[in-house]
């Protein structure tokens, strides 16, 4: 009875770490993507205006 109970909280553990790392690196996406995309056009159009 306690391996099995063992083995429940060990699995409940890695989904709950699995859930963060993968909600963090959404978060980080989310936070870095719209200034990374704004940097491409920039350069985007810098390029274009020297032609």
């Amino acid at each position: 009875m306690f391996r099995n109970n063992a083995n429940a909280r060990a699995g409940n553990a890695l989904a709950t770490e699995l859930a963060l790392k993968a909600h963090c690196a959404f978060n980080l996406e989310q936070a870095h993507a719209p200034s990374y995309f704004r940097a491409l056009r920039s350069k985007r159009e810098s390029r274009s205006s020297r032609a």
